[in-house]
């Protein structure tokens, strides 16, 4: 075999030895890159986690303007969702704090019905942490924020609300932290009202609330599995490999 010969045989095999480097590196670059993107893609979540609790009891207050329409021991139920992740309103601080968090609310009460929806969160969730010595949650709704509601003698169904008193202080640690959930027990006084107003005249139905409960579980998403460093190294060593031998084998 001539030296020509040799040398061109020289040359193929070290332009087969580049080639193969070149796939290698190509294959570790597109693996990390897509190790990356996961990592990015599953870092990246921060799902809304909307919350519904369910309410109900029985009305012990009904103002004369509306008696034809609400009676005592009437009982009164529904429910209110709201976004469990809002942060609390600027200004707010670990004493008393607004949250813009109301999506939707529905009530009934002896029939009467009225009810509150948004695409997006708004209206008030207020927690109060100390404050006086005691602690208080409340959820306002009202009509300028698109509470709706049939009128009642010639009264304009103005505001709903649901307000909790704990006496003892010891309900919150944080106004700043939203709860998603509440026991009735720690609170000496858990009321429902319904406002109506017809010019600067105001006529209220109120009563007690039996039950305060979670309807839904916040809504999670269920992470995929995304590997550690270690496995994505592991990984794209066994690719390479796969490359290596599969260029051996050829």
């Amino acid at each position: 075999m001539n030296l020509r010969i040799l040398r061109s045989l020289k040359q193929m095999r070290q332009m087969r030895q580049m080639q193969q480097v070149r796939r290698v590196r190509q294959v570790a670059m597109a693996t990390a890159a897509a190790a990356g993107l996961v990592i990015v893609m599953a870092s990246g979540v921060a799902e809304a986690s909307p919350v519904t609790l369910t309410f109900s009891g029985t009305i012990d207050v009904v103002d004369p303007g509306l008696s034809g329409q609400f009676g005592i021991n009437q009982t009164f139920s529904g429910s209110y969702t709201f976004e469990s992740t809002t942060a609390a309103r600027t200004g707010s601080i670990s004493t008393v704090a607004a949250f813009d968090a109301l999506t939707a609310l529905n009530f009934n009460v002896g029939g009467y019905t009225g009810s509150f929806s948004s695409s997006t969160p708004k209206t008030e969730i207020l927690i109060n942490n100390g404050i006086g010595g005691q602690d208080g949650y409340a959820v306002l709704s009202k009509k300028s924020d698109g509470l709706t509601g049939a009128d009642v003698g010639g009264f304009s169904l103005a505001g709903f609300f649901i307000t909790l008193i704990d006496p003892t202080g010891l309900a919150f640690s944080d106004a700043l932290l939203l709860p998603g959930t509440l026991d009735l027990s720690k609170f000496a006084s858990a009321q429902f009202t319904l406002q109506f107003a017809r010019g600067d005249v105001t006529q209220v139905v109120q009563g007690d609330l039996a039950s305060l409960a979670l309807a839904s579980e916040p809504s999670t998403p269920v992470p995929t599995p995304v590997p550690e460093p270690c496995t994505l190294a592991l990984l794209a060593t066994g690719l390479i490999g796969g490359v290596v031998r599969r260029q051996r084998q050829a």
